[in-house]
């Protein structure tokens, strides 16, 4: 009965969430620059009875948003839904969707390619909607909206901040193309069991110029750039597991009779295991350091953004298994077990916060027809996965809250 009544519910949010899921793919905003994605969800969120906190000092970033809801005495639930956008511009084929029903980005330069409007919409969607439920529950539902996720900078501070120490339960999803369930006919996998772990690093040489018929006045930084983007392409692999790393960009000099006495890369390493990444990164140090100092130039390395590997609780998703394993279920889960995420996504440092301070976590894929992959210019998906995945994340939630649930 109670599926029942949350897919109606649904099905009449439906439209308006994805008018704000559209509203957001217009105006797309950089991380930490959230700004108006950010007012938009502590707006609808309050005027649903939500109590709003926002700021570095309250949740580790200025435009992090954890809307809360107090239900009576019970355990605290947590779902966390991203907001920033990528540097990607915009297909403008007649035959992309964004394009052809008028909702592409008005931004240059800048799109939602990883699906995170859908992520924000389904957030609000599921916060209006638990709303109407709480007369029906006992405990604490909090919604995090987290800045900055590509490159892996926004979890980690808020993490830290504390908010989510007293949280029994944390649920987070993406959407991704179905071709992951390699066939099987799925809305979503309740719990992916690996990824990626990641350290991203600046590096910024400095030097000393002359001119470039006087190289010995000068101690040049092309060349520790050069000797680093060598090396550190020539790390030996780990038989342990898969272990990555790329030099994205490289920069250095003013000019072509001036000896270069400035220069960065930008990089990143990536480990199947986060003792994997470690090794990687360790090694990357070390060849970032050598190549300054064989060349008398000097090293700044910053690291940018981080995550570690994804461990989701399999208990806690067995249960959602469980929940959507009838065959009158509006959304049908995966049988599936094992699979990984084939990338780096910074809620690790949520869930592991969560689970060192007792906790239960999964990360869940929404699954549905992609019509290009993450982060290229044509991405889009079938909205029809806002809806299921506001099912997903509200009838979990009404089973781990409900005031008749067994002890």
């Amino acid at each position: 009965m109670r599926m029942e009544e949350l897919d109606a519910l649904a099905s009449e949010l439906f439209p308006e969430v994805v008018r704000i899921r559209r509203k957001l793919h217009e105006n797309p905003e950089p991380g930490f620059e959230e700004w108006e994605t950010s007012r938009m969800v502590q707006q609808i969120l309050k005027a649903h009875g939500y109590i709003i906190k926002t700021g570095k000092e309250a949740v580790g970033s200025f435009t992090g948003v954890l809307a809360s809801l107090y239900c009576g005495p019970g355990p605290v639930i947590a779902m966390r839904f991203d907001m920033d956008a990528l540097p990607v511009s915009e297909c403008e084929k007649e035959s992309h969707i964004p394009v052809k029903e008028g909702f592409c980005s008005r931004r240059e330069g800048w799109m939602h390619a990883c699906g995170h409007d859908g992520h924000t919409a389904i957030g609000i969607g599921t916060g209006i909607l638990l709303s109407r439920m709480r007369g029906k529950l006992s405990g604490t539902i909090q919604l995090l909206f987290q800045p900055a996720e590509e490159g892996c900078r926004g979890a980690k501070a808020m993490a830290d901040s504390g908010i989510l120490d007293n949280t029994d339960y944390f649920l987070a999803a993406h959407i991704y193309s179905r071709e992951i369930l390699k066939g099987e006919e799925a809305d979503f996998l309740p719990a992916v069991e690996g990824s990626l772990a990641t350290t991203k690093l600046n590096a910024v040489f400095h030097g000393r110029t002359a001119h470039g018929s006087m190289p010995q006045e000068g101690d040049n930084v092309n060349l520790s750039l050069a000797s680093a983007l060598l090396n550190l392409q020539a790390i030996p692999r780990n038989s342990r597991g898969a272990t990555f790393i790329n030099v994205g960009t490289i920069n250095g000099g003013t000019g072509r009779n001036v000896i270069a006495d400035q220069g960065k890369l930008e990089l990143e390493v990536r480990g199947e295991t986060s003792e994997l990444n470690q090794y990687m990164e360790e090694y990357a140090l070390r060849i970032l350091k050598a190549c300054a100092m064989m060349h008398n130039t000097r090293v700044e390395i910053e690291t940018t953004g981080s995550a570690p590997s994804i461990h989701s609780d399999l208990q806690l998703a067995e249960r959602i298994r469980k929940l959507f394993g009838t065959p009158e279920s509006p959304v049908i889960p995966s049988r599936k077990t094992g699979i990984s995420f084939p990338a780096s996504e910074d809620v690790a440092h949520l869930m592991k916060r969560v689970q060192e301070h007792g906790g239960q976590a999964v990360f869940m894929l929404l699954a549905t027809e992609t019509r290009a992959a993450l982060h290229q210019p044509d991405f889009d998906f079938n909205e029809e996965i806002l809806k299921k995945g506001m099912l997903v994340f509200s009838e979990t939630t009404t089973a781990l809250l409900s005031k008749t649930r067994p002890d």
